[in-house]
């Protein structure tokens, strides 16, 4: 689609990226009665590989139908270290929740939509310019002006890299997967996340048990 270079419009708050934490602000400051534009360079739902863990603590941010969203309630958590005994964590209240990044972000999206933000998908931000007076967008279709910016669009996202161009960036190797659990490794480690400190060199392993006979490991 080609830009329209006469189209500008004006926002209190322009967010770019949608993940969670863009989400979230759109949502929260729709509420508070504010102009919000939203600009996401992907489409909703989005598969995404990623632990999936919310604190228990989101519960009291989050609208009330958040639940439907989890796939998991953690309530047990094991900290192991070559061969000590695991260092155990567990209460009868939620410490983490479960869930699958598609969905949640999915639901998190279409609650800042309903609260009145302007959500663009698939729009790209191809530059910006950040004035005392505020910000200039200029994306894949239209240009933009807001008084404020959010970049949630990651740390090597073009927000970073065009308001910190000169940034030195430190890069750390990361592996993530997830594993089909059969019903007997399912049902031991239910509710029960697992932390490796010594599994790797100069890393941590994590065991997290996301949707039903499905496990994410991270290190």
């Amino acid at each position: 689609m080609r830009r329209s270079s006469s189209t500008r419009r004006t926002y209190d708050v322009i967010i770019v990226g949608m993940g969670p934490a863009g989400a979230s602000a759109a949502l929260e400051l729709s509420l508070a009665g504010l102009s919000v534009l939203a600009l996401e360079k992907e489409t909703h739902p989005r598969y995404k590989v990623c632990g999936g863990g919310l604190s228990a603590r989101i519960a009291s941010f989050l609208p009330e139908d958040f639940s439907i969203t989890v796939e998991r309630i953690v309530s047990r958590v094991h900290f192991l270290y070559g061969c000590a005994e695991p260092f155990v964590i567990e209460q009868s209240c939620p410490i983490a929740y479960m869930v699958m990044r598609d969905t949640f972000d999915r639901w998190l999206v279409e609650k800042a939509r309903q609260a009145g933000a302007v959500i663009r998908e698939e729009e790209p931000v191809e530059s910006l310019q950040v004035e005392s007076s505020g910000v200039e967008i200029v994306s894949a279709r239209e240009r933009y002006e807001g008084q404020v910016l959010i970049g949630a669009d990651g740390a090597t996202g073009v927000v970073a890299r065009q308001v910190f161009p000169h940034r030195r960036r430190r890069t750390i190797p990361a592996v993530e997967g997830e594993l089909a659990l059969d019903d007997a490794i399912d049902a031991r480690t239910g509710e029960t996340a697992v932390i490796r400190l010594s599994a790797v060199k100069k890393g941590v392993w994590m065991d997290f048990s996301q949707e039903r006979r499905a496990i994410h490991r991270g290190r």
